[in-house]
């Protein structure tokens, strides 16, 4: 047998050429798969998350005879968020947290900048790192907000321009209703326990994600990054609107900030995520669904008032 033809035959550059671009093609068709395979499994540690957080926020009221406020206590001691950190198993992170004073305050700084990654959807990018200590960015990211109502959000001062919050986690008080100009006085809103939800606790939702995702946040001229991109203001320990106090006033899933807040388009207060198509909400019974970017404005806001008498049909959102 000779030399020529007992060795083997290689690959001709073609076929290398075809085999590398069959492979290519695969790897195509697979890597969309296994991107949303991945996002699958993020959305439904999202889910897990905000039931998590919804039956924490159900604990609360069994233990306390409603659910908490927003701000618990006035001046901004401590947000529901963590009031409810003793029915999440987080009881010895509550009991290092100083109740009479605020989150900020060096007695509290160590526990308002703990990460907790239930209030962390896995979908949700941080622009920066946060918590911030070198630049007194003391608090630790949400990616989940609390609803009072369809209003304006910040009715911790415009009550008397948008009306009493409706929804179910509101703030412990808001400017009077009467009032019309400066000095504006504040009165107490009730406690809201299950009785007061007329609308159906299954068809009235009181937390929803958020996420840093905010087009044309920037830091204002007075922080230590001023100027710099920030996408959002989520943190869990701060019950205030901008924080952790929402309302379906604004579009939902809304990524860009106007220049007035109080407007329909500015998504500051709007609850938004990082999944495809609408967002996680917690209805007051416990249920998670989620809300399709199209749903109707009127829907939308119906769906976060506890005694508005609106009929809603699951199928609309």
């Amino acid at each position: 047998m000779s030399a020529s033809t007992s060795r083997q035959r290689g690959f001709t550059l073609i076929e290398l050429l075809v085999v590398i671009a069959i492979i290519g093609a695969l790897v195509a068709l697979l890597l969309p798969a296994v991107q949303a395979a991945r996002e699958a499994a993020r959305r439904s540690q999202c889910v897990n998350n905000i039931k998590q957080i919804a039956l924490a926020m159900h604990n609360y009221h069994d233990t306390n005879g409603c659910f908490p406020f927003a701000l618990i206590q006035a001046n901004d001691k401590y947000s529901c968020f963590t009031g409810v950190l003793p029915y999440l198993e987080q009881a010895p992170l509550f009991a290092a947290y100083n109740t009479n004073v605020g989150p900020r305050k060096p007695e509290n700084t160590t526990t308002s900048s703990t990460t907790i990654q239930t209030y962390i959807c896995p979908s949700m990018t941080l622009p920066y790192a946060k918590p911030d200590i070198a630049n007194a960015d003391y608090l630790a990211p949400t990616s989940y907000a609390t609803c009072n109502g369809n209003a304006y959000a910040d009715l911790y001062s415009r009550r008397h321009i948008y009306g009493e919050p409706k929804g179910v986690i509101i703030g412990a008080s808001t400017t009077n209703s009467g009032d019309t100009a400066s000095p504006l006085t504040t009165v107490a809103c009730p406690p809201i326990n299950v009785s007061a939800i007329t609308d159906g606790s299954s068809n009235t939702v009181f937390i929803g994600e958020q996420d840093y995702g905010l087009k044309n946040d920037f830091f204002s001229s007075t922080s230590p990054k001023a100027g710099q991109f920030r996408g959002g203001q989520g943190v869990w320990a701060h019950g205030y609107p901008r924080g952790l106090n929402f309302s379906t006033w604004g579009k939902l899933n809304n990524h860009l900030v106007t220049s007035d807040n109080t407007s329909e388009d500015s998504g500051i207060y709007s609850f938004r995520s990082q999944h495809s198509g609408g967002v996680n909400f917690a209805f007051s019974d416990g249920s998670i669904r989620f809300v399709k970017d199209s749903v109707s404005k009127p829907i939308y806001r119906s769906l976060s008032t506890r005694a508005g008498g609106e009929v809603i049909s699951a199928d609309s959102y």
